[in-house]
């Protein structure tokens, strides 16, 4: 899996234990046996309308108009929160097809999102390290 791709869950787990419908991204290639990902929302409610990185903003997102990708519709990743999964077990889930493939972000896009995430304040280092090294190898394509 590549860095970029948009997975959809229709049981993702949630950081309260609760489970629902969720797209997410994954930040990097899981070559350290995990895969880094933020979840996403087209709920404007608490995001604001200006594209790409906003971690100053309350609720630290960045922000993807819709027709800029491979989305439907406005989607905002939600920069406040950081979930990791075990790199063999997420490859069987989409393999067994209990999470779908949506598609791939564009380069130049995945390489803002990058670039803004090694900035967010809720990520640990182990996880800016290994994002910092997705964004190095995307800035020399």
């Amino acid at each position: 899996m590549v860095p970029g791709t948009i997975l959809f869950d229709p049981k993702f787990r949630f950081h309260d234990g609760k489970t629902g419908e969720k797209l997410f991204v994954v930040l990097n290639d899981g070559r350290n046996g995990s895969f880094i990902t933020v979840k996403t929302t087209s709920n404007d409610s608490r995001y604001t309308f200006v594209y790409g990185c906003q971690i100053l903003s309350r609720y630290p997102h960045f922000y993807l108009p819709k027709g800029s990708c491979c989305l439907d519709d406005h989607t905002w990743l939600c920069l406040d929160e950081f979930y990791e999964f075990d790199a063999d077990q997420l490859f069987q889930r989409v393999t067994d097809t209990r999470i779908n493939r949506i598609g791939v972000l564009p380069v130049d896009i995945l390489r803002e999102i990058l670039s803004c995430v090694t900035s967010c304040e809720d990520i640990s280092e182990v996880q800016v390290e290994d994002i910092r090294a997705i964004w190095q190898e995307l800035k020399l394509r």
